[in-house]
């Protein structure tokens, strides 16, 4: 993961490894999400970037089928509360 300071006018930017695959599901009583170890290193990186002392509470990322999840995946937000 590169070097990064949080930037209010930008926000938290996720960045994906090369090859990352990552697919969410819901069902009525739970979210599955499904993805290669690339996938999983960045999503680490992600939530470690969203837990960062200087990213305020209600920050959030943003993940969907149009740009990072596979076709066919539902929307994943994950938001900071504290």
């Amino acid at each position: 993961m590169t070097e990064w300071t949080y930037d209010r006018r930008v926000g938290v930017i996720p960045e994906w490894e090369k090859d990352s695959k990552i697919i969410t599901q819901q069902d009525e009583t739970s979210i599955t999400i499904r993805a290669n170890t690339q996938a999983l290193r960045s999503l680490a990186n992600h939530l470690l970037r969203l837990a960062d002392k200087n990213v305020p509470v209600g920050a959030h990322i943003h993940y969907d089928d149009h740009g990072e999840l596979e076709n066919g995946s539902v929307e994943l937000i994950i938001d900071k509360l504290a």
